[in-house]
């Protein structure tokens, strides 16, 4: 038994729910990024009122290609993303070409995030510090913060973009509200939504534009192997991220016609004295809530670029490991199971992409951020129609799925971005601001083309090179999915094998005693009670008074690993005192008052309780009528065992569930 429990406490991999997988997701899209760049620009450079309407117009397509999109991301399970997807549903060959073009548009928009930044940051220096740096001096200063965030698990990167996501949100709606409560001309106005606006001259630009506000939200699959819960969660993720920025950028564009009046937008997005769109704010609410606002731009980049860098380092990981790259770049941590080397090696690409923009001396956002911006936003355009074209061409040799999701609406999609695609490649002279027929466009074009050529022409050499590994391209993916677990994003072990679980590095890190130390905190309500119930679960004697406390600060890391094995050598102890009766009540009181996805922790927490009172001590005999049932779900992952454990203790204290079971279930007479 005692094995069997240290297997579910040992260091896990899956880490991310829906809605931290969402906030990563909506970290890569960049709200206020697309609120200050993307808003401003789109009407400065099209001229088009009725922008606003195009959000809603393009979140409907993408919506339509999240619906095939999460329908196979509950059959596939990869790092790789879309050319698992792709391999599966069109062939292996198509699948080494999307690779090809997934790495070079991720990797770009990394690169160009880098010269937004520093172009951003050297502004605010010269202006708000007096320091008058080069932009290239900044971006290194980003590169090495992102790069060594990028070497730490998916959780803590999590929590950071959440961190910063909250501010950047709060700063659009910031934004919202000042130009909704304070519209120009008295009264709010909705011209930005009527179609009689938006089909007019400069269209096509809008939606080139206003496309490359959406990127990020697709990425979730890349993250497939590090998520907890059921095989929904990817496409929860997807849906949350689409919803909250499809809503949010409509609402602030629409907020931007309002602030400025639908006459005069236009006019002073194309006025760069105007100030747009932290004018609006300064004349609302003043000049602190303006200049605050402008400061969370630079974290919101930094957002964007620390999502968008950790999605290259799985790519890289799997392309590694299914052999499409070099075997070493397959290498994660051993403590974080981060894929490492793949970290490393982006962040050694952006920085030579970056020496080479400031030795040529060009402009960090003309031709840096703005070239490579645009070949990333017609790269992932074509993987969002190669990947709805996939789904029809890999459920079609699977029938008895719903024809919506796998047929008729991957159909629509592609009917959808199509023309996207088709409008971002005509008007890209214009988007790029080379005017129409630039050969930047045409360059820019060719060097996307020209990775999917490579990709083709290098499928048969692979195939023949490595005949395994070729036939493992997508295949992998899907017997992980099949088995409920991921191939490996473990401590360092070759690619293509499954290692054991990440082991503690025997070298302390900065943090691992803090961690261990809120670990112990969280656990301690639960450990507590069932300590009091079943005594002789202690692995070690107890201290008392002040040698309690010194022992848990010196020795903390050990008790975060030795209080959740004694609490499951409690639930194996417990078991016997929980009647069937208790899981009755329990189920019926869980599903009148708790949602269905509290229901599994709130039953288990009042049958614990159950078990706790009629077990007053050792030598209590257990009652006569007992249950089978275990207390702990048996098919809970390793890494959900302690956040589990932590909802169960805190339902014992606040659930009115717990209580109600309680009165439900009558004591055993004492015997």
């Amino acid at each position: 038994m005692r094995g069997d429990i240290l297997a579910r406490i040992r260091p896990g991999r899956r880490e991310l729910g829906a809605r931290g997988l969402a906030m990563i997701l909506i970290s890569a899209s960049g709200p206020l990024t697309v609120l200050v760049g993307g808003l401003v620009t789109t009407f400065a450079v099209s001229g088009n009122v009725g922008t606003p309407l195009a959000y809603p117009v393009l979140a409907a397509v993408l919506g339509l290609f999240s619906v095939g999109y999460a329908a196979m991301s509950r059959r596939v399970r990869s790092a790789g993303g879309f050319y698992p997807y792709v391999a599966l549903g069109l062939g292996r060959g198509w699948g080494v070409a999307a690779s090809f073009v997934a790495v070079v548009s991720y990797s770009t928009v990394q690169t160009a995030l880098y010269g937004l930044f520093g172009a951003l940051l050297r502004a605010y220096a010269a202006e708000r510090l007096g320091l008058a740096l080069p932009w290239w001096v900044w971006s290194a200063v980003a590169l090495l913060a992102v790069g060594a965030l990028g070497l730490y698990g998916i959780d803590l990167n999590a929590k950071v973009l959440a961190a910063l996501l909250a501010l950047e949100i709060g700063a659009v709606l910031l934004f919202d509200a000042a130009a909704l409560t304070h519209p120009a001309g008295g009264a709010a106005s909705l011209a930005g939504l009527e179609p009689r606006q938006l089909l007019q001259p400069g269209i096509g630009v809008v939606f080139a534009f206003a496309v490359t506000g959406y990127l990020g939200f697709e990425q979730g699959a890349v993250y497939s192997e590090e998520t907890r819960g059921d095989s929904g969660t990817v496409a929860r993720a997807t849906y949350l991220a689409l919803i909250v920025t499809g809503g949010l950028y409509t609402l602030t564009a629409w907020a931007m016609t309002v602030g400025a009046g639908p006459a005069d937008v236009v006019a002073l997005a194309r006025d760069p004295g105007a100030g747009m769109p932290f004018a609006i704010i300064d004349a609302a609410f003043g000049a602190v809530p303006a200049a605050v606002a402008n400061s969370l731009l630079v974290t919101s980049v930094f957002a964007c670029m620390l999502s968008i860098h950790n999605c290259v380092a799985r790519y890289a990981f799997a392309m590694s490991r299914d052999r499409l790259l070099p075997g070493r770049l397959a290498r994660t941590g051993r403590r974080y199971a981060a894929p490492i080397t793949g970290s490393l090696a982006q962040s050694g690409a952006s920085a030579v992409s970056v020496v080479v923009f400031a030795v040529l001396g060009l402009d960090p956002v003309l031709n840096l951020f703005a070239w490579l911006s645009y070949l990333s936003a017609l790269g992932v355009l074509t993987l969002l129609a190669l990947t709805s074209a996939a789904v029809i061409g890999f459920f079609a040799r699977r029938p008895g799925a719903s024809r919506w999701r796998t047929r008729y609406a991957p159909a629509l999609a592609i009917a959808g971005v199509a023309p996207i695609v088709a409008v971002t490649v005509v008007n890209a002279g214009t988007v790029l601001g080379a005017g129409r027929g630039s050969p930047d466009a045409w360059v820019l074009t060719g060097l996307l083309t020209l990775s999917a050529v490579a990709g083709f022409l290098y499928a048969p050499l692979f195939r023949r090179s490595n005949p395994a590994a070729y036939a493992g391209v997508g295949a992998n993916a899907l017997r992980a999915a099949s088995a409920g677990a991921p191939l490996v994003l473990a401590g360092g072990g070759p690619p293509g094998e499954t290692g054991p679980a990440p082991r503690a590095s025997a070298r302390r890190r900065p943090g691992h005693r803090l961690h261990a130390l809120y670990t112990v905190a969280r656990l301690w309500p639960l450990w507590r009670r069932v300590r009091a119930a079943v005594p002789e679960i202690e692995l070690l004697p107890r201290y008392r008074g002040p040698a309690a406390l010194r022992s848990l600060a010196r020795h903390a890391p050990l008790a975060a690993l030795r209080m959740p094995v004694e609490i499951l050598d409690a639930y194996a102890v417990l078991a016997p005192w929980a009647p069937p009766q208790a899981w009755l009540v329990a189920r019926a009181e869980a599903q009148r008052r708790c949602r269905p996805a509290d229901r599994d922790v709130q039953v288990e927490a009042a049958v614990l309780a159950v078990a706790l009172r009629a077990r007053r001590g050792p030598g209590v005999a257990p009652p006569a009528e007992r249950s089978a049932e275990p207390l702990l779900a048996a098919d809970l992952p390793p890494s959900a065992t302690i956040p589990h454990l932590v909802l169960v203790g805190r339902a014992l204290r606040r659930s009115p569930v717990v209580r109600a079971t309680l009165r439900g279930v009558a004591p055993e007479p004492a015997r």
